[in-house]
């Protein structure tokens, strides 16, 4: 399954729960969801515990999309839910990647030394 598969079959969530190697090169899993994607029950909003969506937006979603609940974190991640005023259809939008302080420390050590001149004595 190629890049646009995979980006597919999670937008879809049929992506299955085991890790997968990201463009990144790190190991990552997929998240839980509250979401279930399904078109034999009718919409509804059970925040926090559950939400039952239609598998496919609708032409409603691109300007009827609310904010459902406040953000979460999990693992390094920030989302939020937003669910469709009209259809119901929901989806978990990334907010932002919570940073790699290890990374970020061995980042700062090599910046802090990258562009200073070593003159021999």
């Amino acid at each position: 399954m190629g890049w646009p598969g995979v980006l597919r079959a999670i937008w879809e969530n049929q992506m299955p729960r085991k890790d997968f190697t990201p463009l990144g090169g790190r190991m990552e899993r997929t998240m839980a969801t509250i979401v279930e994607y399904t078109d034999q029950k009718a919409p509804q909003n059970f925040y926090p515990e559950r939400i039952v969506s239609p598998p496919h937006s609708g032409p409603c979603c691109f300007s009827d999309m609310e904010e459902i609940g406040t953000s979460q974190e999990e693992g390094r991640w920030v989302y939020q839910y937003k669910r469709c005023r009209k259809c119901g259809f929901t989806v978990r939008v990334i907010l932002r990647e919570i940073p790699d302080e290890t990374l970020v420390s061995d980042l700062r050590q090599i910046l802090a030394t990258a562009f200073q001149r070593n003159v021999p004595d």
